[in-house]
């Protein structure tokens, strides 16, 4: 019971992240303080320093996150907050900093098995993301 609260902490502070961002990105705020909320609540996720973290060659965040023992379920979302910090990059005029993101998601998604489909973040994913995870916040 204590492992399931904390994984649904985990999820729902992701999900808080991505909500956050992408309603930062509707009112046309800065993206660059959008990719950086979302890239906090990534290494808080998977419990290690941002910088470090974020820094990695794709192929060695992946394996990081996979050694840290993480949850497909929260994989899901650490995919779509990666996939949505490489937009705000690129708005932000960060290609390389995007292209980074972008790819570490590909490589995280491949070693979990999942595909592109699993953590899209176009309009329609994401008010299904979001009407799958509104309320469950206030559980």
């Amino acid at each position: 019971m204590i492992e399931q609260d904390y994984l649904m902490r985990k999820l729902l502070a992701l999900f808080a992240a991505i909500r956050r961002s992408w309603e930062r990105e509707q009112r046309d705020e800065e993206p660059a303080e959008s990719a950086d909320q979302l890239e906090q609540a990534l290494a808080s996720a998977v419990e290690f320093d941002s910088a470090l973290l974020l820094a990695l060659a794709p192929e060695s965040f992946a394996s990081m996150v996979q050694v840290s023992g993480t949850d497909r379920r929260v994989v899901a979302f650490m995919l779509r907050s990666l996939a949505l910090a490489s937009r705000y990059r690129n708005e932000a005029g960060q290609p390389d900093t995007a292209a980074l993101r972008l790819d570490q998601a590909r490589s995280l998604a491949a070693s979990y098995g999942l595909s592109e489909e699993d953590w899209a973040v176009d309009e329609e994913a994401l008010a299904q993301l979001f009407a799958e995870y509104d309320g469950k916040e206030a559980e």
